[in-house]
C-alpha cells in the first residue's frame, strides 16, 4: 500500500516504500508507536513492521523504539538484507524479489519452523 501506514491481515505496519509522507518525523513516530501499541492492547501482540532501510531512516529518524518488540519484515531487492533500521539487530521476515519461483514477492522467514508457527499462532 504506497502512500499511507496500513495493517492488513497479516498484522503489519506496512510503512510507504518508495514514496515520502508529508510529516514531521515526530509525527510518523507518534503515529507508529500509537497503532503499534492499539494493536498490542487489542490483540496481546505487537505487529510486524514492514519498511524498507531508506523509508524507516529518512520517515521515522531512524526510530529505534520497536526493535524489542515488533518483528521486523525488511525489503530489499539484493542478495542480503543488508543494514537494517536502527533497533532491530536481525529480521524475522525479508523480502528478497518482487518475483520469482513463486507469484508474487518473494520472501524468507529468519528462523525455524516452530517459530515461524508461534508467530503465526500467536
Amino acid at each position: 500500500m504506497s502512500g499511507s501506514l496500513y495493517t492488513g491481515i497479516t498484522g503489519a505496519i506496512a510503512t510507504p516504500t518508495g514514496t515520502r509522507i508529508t510529516t514531521t518525523i515526530d509525527a510518523t513516530d507518534a503515529l507508529c508507536v500509537s497503532f503499534s501499541n492499539t494493536v498490542h492492547s487489542l490483540t496481546g501482540r505487537y505487529p510486524t513492521i514492514y519498511t524498507t532501510t531508506d523509508w524507516w531512516t529518512t520517515c521515522t529518524g531512524n526510530y529505534g523504539g520497536f526493535g524489542a518488540t515488533n518483528p521486523l519484515w525488511i525489503a530489499r531487492y539484493n542478495t542480503s538484507p543488508g543494514t537494517l533500521p536502527n533497533g532491530w539487530s536481525y529480521q524475522t521476515f525479508w523480502q528478497y524479489a518482487d518475483s520469482g519461483t513463486f507469484p508474487g514477492d518473494q520472501d524468507e522467514f529468519n528462523g525455524s519452523y516452530d517459530r515461524l508457527q508461534a508467530i503465526a499462532n500467536g
